[in-house]
C-alpha cells in the first residue's frame, strides 16, 4: 500500500472520488480540491507540492493544467469516466502531460486511445467499486418493483424505461411498477415524461433525488434495477443495486459486454419482456448469482488496483 507520499486530488464531483481520498489519507499526506470553487493558482500550488496528483474526471482543471502548468517531477494520473468523451473535454487535454490514464471500462479506453493514439502502456482499466459495508442485501419477498436510479435526461434514454414499464405492467404482470430515484433535468424531458405517463396511465412512483445514505434502503425495496442508457462508463448505481439483491436488466450500450452477462442485457422491448418472463420462475436463483457477482466489484478491490497504479507511476523514471 502506498505510504508517506504527498498526494493531490482534484475533482468536480466528490461522490466517486471521496472513498479513494479517504483510503489514501490514512497513510499519506493528502490535499483535495473541488476545483469549481477554486482558482487556477490553487491547482498550480497542488501540482508543485505533490508527488502525484490524481485528477478525477478529464475535465476543466486538467485541460488548463495540461496547457498552462509545468508539472516538473510531479506525476499526473487521470481517471476518465465517460462523459468527457462526448462533451469535448477529452479533446482539449494535452495528453502527454498525463503519466497514466485510468479508464472505468474497456470501451472508453478503446475510444480514447484510438482517437488520440495513446500508447497502451499509459492506459489501465479499473472498474468502479461498491462499498459492501454500506450496500447490503436484506432478505425480502418479491414485490415486482423495478427501480430506476439517476436523473431523467435524454442520454439516460428514459423514454425506453417508460416503454419497458408499460409493456411489463400491461402485458406480463400488472404488479410491475416503476420506482424513480432522480429528477427531471430539462424541459423537453419533463414535457415528454408527463405526457407519456398520463397518456399511458403508467404505474410510477417518484422519489426525487435521494441522499446517498437513503439509497441502500431504496435498493432493498426493489426487485430489479433497470438501466436504459445510451452509453455508460461503469455505472456505480447498478453495482449498488446488485449488492442489495436487485437483479439488473440493462439496455445494450456499446461496451456493456465488458461488464455484464448477456442474459441480463436487452436491445428491444421483446428481449426485455423475455428476461422478465424468465425471471418469473428463476428470480431467486438469478438473485443468488447477482449477489456473488457484486462481491467481485467490491470497492476494496478497486482500492488495491488504484494503489498498484499509483505505486507504479511513482516508480517510473
Amino acid at each position: 500500500m502506498l505510504k508517506g507520499k504527498r498526494l493531490g486530488f482534484i475533482y468536480p464531483n466528490e461522490y466517486f472520488v471521496k472513498p479513494i481520498i479517504s483510503h489514501f489519507s490514512d497513510s499519506n499526506e493528502v490535499i483535495s480540491l473541488h476545483y469549481k470553487d477554486s482558482s487556477y493558482e490553487k491547482i498550480e500550488e497542488i501540482i508543485k507540492w505533490a508527488d502525484l496528483v490524481f485528477f478525477d474526471w478529464a475535465a476543466e482543471a486538467l485541460i488548463r493544467a495540461s496547457r498552462d502548468i509545468e508539472k516538473g517531477g510531479t506525476k499526473i494520473v487521470c481517471r476518465l469516466h465517460s462523459n468527457e468523451l462526448f462533451n469535448g473535454k477529452a479533446d482539449n487535454i494535452e495528453w502527454p502531460f498525463v503519466d497514466r490514464i485510468i479508464f472505468v471500462n474497456r470501451s472508453t479506453k478503446l475510444m480514447l486511445s484510438s482517437q488520440k493514439q495513446i500508447k497502451d502502456d499509459k492506459c489501465v482499466v479499473i472498474n468502479n467499486g461498491v462499498d459492501l459495508t454500506s450496500f447490503k442485501y436484506k432478505p425480502r419477498e418479491r414485490n415486482y418493483k423495478i427501480g430506476f436510479s439517476g436523473n431523467l435526461n435524454m442520454w439516460k434514454n428514459f423514454p425506453l424505461a417508460l416503454q419497458c414499464i408499460q409493456a411489463a405492467s400491461q402485458h406480463l404482470n400488472s404488479r410491475y411498477t416503476l420506482h424513480i430515484a432522480g429528477e427531471l433535468e430539462d424541459a423537453r424531458s419533463d414535457l415528454y415524461y408527463n405526457y407519456y405517463k398520463t397518456k399511458s396511465k403508467l404505474p410510477i412512483v417518484e422519489y426525487g433525488r435521494l441522499s446517498p445514505s437513503d439509497m441502500p434502503n431504496w435498493y432493498n425495496d426493489m426487485d430489479i434495477i433497470l438501466s436504459t442508457s445510451l452509453f455508460e462508463g461503469c455505472p456505480v448505481s447498478i453495482f449498488e443495486g446488485m449488492a442489495c439483491g436487485c437483479v439488473p436488466i440493462i439496455h445494450r450500450w456499446p461496451g456493456v459486454e465488458y461488464l455484464y452477462d448477456p442474459c441480463i442485457t436487452f436491445d428491444s422491448i421483446a428481449v426485455f419482456m423475455q428476461i422478465l418472463h424468465n425471471l418469473e420462475s428463476s428470480y431467486k436463483e438469478v438473485q443468488k448469482v447477482i449477489l456473488e457477482e457484486a462481491k467481485y466489484h467490491n470497492i476494496n478491490k478497486m482500492f488495491k488496483e488504484i494503489d498498484s497504479v499509483l505505486e507504479g507511476v511513482l516508480d517510473d523514471n
